[in-house]
């Protein structure tokens, strides 16, 4: 064992087991996907870090990015998931254990990253270049999924919970914390 977390074997909401990939092409592909499929894997949750993969026919974005980099890409990788594959990152507020690795995954990636104009304008994301501003109660479109962000309670600079819904109208709510 390497002392690093392993991440679980990635469940869908409807409770099944997802296949493990058949063959490099998939691998590189990422998830095996089941066709409209709304997904989520949590990459880690807690003081060191919190990220959330959500996925639907082949789409996918990372909420929070509170790893470093380095270990975003690897454990997105376990999932056989490539961080370039990503189509934005959103953030729910500006705490370290939540965009810890956005400046960095941002910039090699090429990703978006939607926040709260509280949250861009925090000292860890000043040097972001490619900072969306989103605004609670008005929803917005990363790639075919439809983002709901909603004002939270928390110390932080206008924090938010996230709604994704898919095409097909299935949704999955986060609320990283609250108070």
């Amino acid at each position: 064992m390497n002392g690093r977390p392993s991440v679980p074997q990635q469940i869908s909401l409807f409770g099944e087991r997802e296949r493990t990939p058949s063959s490099e092409s998939e691998r590189r592909q990422g998830l095996a996907r089941r066709p409209s499929a709304l997904r989520l894997a949590v990459l880690g949750s807690g003081s060191r870090g919190n990220s959330v993969l959500v996925e639907s026919d082949g789409r996918r974005i990372l909420l929070d990015a509170g790893f470093a980099c380095r270990e975003l890409e690897r454990r997105l990788r376990l999932l056989g998931v490539e961080a370039s594959s990503l189509e934005a990152v959103i953030l729910t507020h500006d705490h370290n254990d939540h965009c810890r690795g956005t400046l960095q995954l941002a910039k090699r990636h090429g990703l978006p990253v939607y926040a709260t104009g509280g949250t861009l304008a925090s000292k860890r994301l000043r040097e972001l270049r490619t900072g969306r501003e989103i605004r609670a109660d008005r929803p917005f479109e990363v790639g075919g999924l439809e983002i709901e962000a909603f004002a939270i309670p928390h110390d932080a600079r206008e924090p938010v919970g996230l709604v994704v819904q898919d095409e097909d109208g299935r949704r999955v709510g986060l609320v990283a914390e609250v108070a």
